[in-house]
């Protein structure tokens, strides 16, 4: 099997745990915080934030990793970047991972805060606020 393809498999199982155990957060957080009556849609809403946030994750991470190589300077061709690391010295080849670990670990963060942001902005307020807003004063 190429190493592109065992690479692409093994990041997805991951991205997959990931996003299990963020939605299950999210909905244990949700049920949680939601009042009496509402515990359902509070899962609901868990889910769906925590669902939002691991996508955005992911997909921040992803980019992260393609402008942290662009950053470090690695050719977009497999064989060409690995003849670029060969080139390199260990302090270089250092930096260049630390760019890319560092690109990845940055659009995974804004990634995971746009994602947050979005499903919330999706879903709108529960049902339990607009309930407290339709009471007569």
């Amino acid at each position: 099997m190429h190493d592109k393809t065992a690479f692409a498999k093994r990041l997805g199982k991951l991205t997959a745990k990931q996003a299990l155990l963020f939605e299950g957060i999210g909905g244990a957080l949700g049920a949680s915080k939601a009042p009496k009556g509402h515990r359902g849609e509070g899962l609901a809403r868990g889910v769906t934030r925590g669902l939002g946030t691991s996508l955005g994750t992911g997909a921040g991470a992803l980019a992260g990793i393609h402008a942290g190589n662009s950053w470090a300077g690695l050719p977009a061709d497999p064989g060409a970047a690995a003849q670029t690391l060969a080139d390199e010295g260990t302090q270089g080849r250092l930096l260049m991972a630390l760019k890319i670990l560092g690109s990845m670990a940055a659009g995974g963060t804004l990634g995971g805060l746009a994602g947050y942001g979005l499903s919330g902005a999706a879903i709108g307020k529960p049902s339990w606020e607009q309930d407290k807003e339709q009471e007569p004063a």
